[in-house]
């Protein structure tokens, strides 16, 4: 099968969005030592803790639309069970909605 490369997929709002909020929330990752020296001790550890969790959410949300774009291509050089899991839910799910 041969694959068309010689047309680039714009990049959509979503991905600029998800990449924005990652900035922002490394950003506050790396402010919180300022928050430690000003004595802040439970505000620093709280934004520590959120800004960690939404920017490990938004890599794995843009790692997991990359895997599903190359998989619809077939371009994938090898397969990751977690992401694979998740794009058969959802390739069933879309199923399901489509014959329903």
């Amino acid at each position: 099968m041969s694959k068309d490369i010689t047309k680039a997929k714009p990049i959509s709002f979503t991905y600029w969005f998800v990449f924005l909020v990652s900035v922002i929330s490394l950003s506050q990752f790396f402010s919180t030592d300022e928050l430690y020296a000003a004595g802040e001790n439970y505000k620093a550890t709280l934004v520590l803790i959120v800004s960690s969790i939404v920017f490990a959410s938004t890599v794995l949300y843009m790692t997991y639309k990359i895997y599903s774009e190359e998989k619809d291509k077939d371009n994938l050089r090898t397969t990751f069970a977690p992401y694979e899991k998740i794009y058969k839910f959802f390739e069933k799910r879309k199923k399901d909605l489509n014959n329903g």
